[in-house]
């Protein structure tokens, strides 16, 4: 066993007291040297983000390998602590772990938001800056099956389509019940809605007929309001 995890021995201490004050102690050098471990990462990453540009494309990992005792994955690590350094401050990290998990989440929260625009910055370096996939994963910063992925011929297309489908289920379940509801109301709020209804099947109707797109504009912002319509007499219905 090393030294520095070998069991301290010797006489108790004389009170609770003492054994408190030692706990506290030793628990503010381990806060201190977890702290401490973060500044020496993030040292560790401005050397190698000076180091990165340095070393010829697609060697990055051997040089790692070969010049340092850490693997690739933590020099990335590293490299990322020191470029995220001050936002990290503001976050209060004071551990390594803490500082990836903040990390991690962050990135997770941003990429969702981001991941249209990054679909369409990997087609344009594929197709047209003649990027490999390799290449253009590195660059926008995701790994290679993402962008292979979201380059595959249709599968954005076919997602879109069932998604469209799953929509229309959901919609057309959801005249169903509340045409039950209006049905079982009867009265006139049942004879309004199914007059609004039809009056809603027959303007459908019409703005396929209507050519000029102003015209089509217009008949489709009357078909949205009579839907609306459609809408709160259903809330209406439900709240009798």
């Amino acid at each position: 066993m090393s030294a520095h995890l070998a069991v301290v021995t010797g006489p108790a201490p004389g009170s609770l007291e003492d054994l408190a004050q030692k706990a506290d102690a030793e628990h503010r050098l381990v806060v201190a040297a977890e702290e401490e471990m973060v500044a020496h990462a993030i040292r560790a990453g401005a050397a190698l983000e000076l180091a990165r540009p340095m070393v010829p494309y697609g060697e990055w990992e051997a040089w790692v390998r070969d010049s340092t005792g850490f693997a690739p994955q933590t020099a990335n690590a590293y490299r990322r602590l020191y470029r995220n350094r001050e936002w990290l401050e503001r976050q209060g990290a004071n551990t390594i772990k803490e500082a990836r998990r903040l990390l991690s989440e962050r990135d997770t929260r941003e990429r969702s938001k981001r991941i249209p625009a990054l679909k369409a910055e990997a087609r344009r370096l594929v197709h047209v800056a003649g990027k490999s996939q390799a290449e253009a994963a590195d660059i926008i910063g995701v790994d290679r099956t993402t962008v292979n992925r979201w380059l595959k011929p249709g599968s954005g297309l076919k997602k879109q389509k069932r998604l469209a489908r799953e929509r229309e289920a959901r919609r057309a379940l959801a005249r169903q019940e509340r045409d039950r509801a209006m049905r079982k109301a009867g009265g006139s709020v049942a004879e309004a809605y199914s007059l609004i209804h039809r009056t809603a099947q027959c303007l459908e109707s019409a703005c396929s007929e209507v050519g000029a797109p102003d015209a089509k504009e217009h008949m489709r912002e009357a078909l949205r309001k009579l839907y609306a319509v459609e809408d709160e007499i259903a809330r209406a219905v439900r709240l009798s």
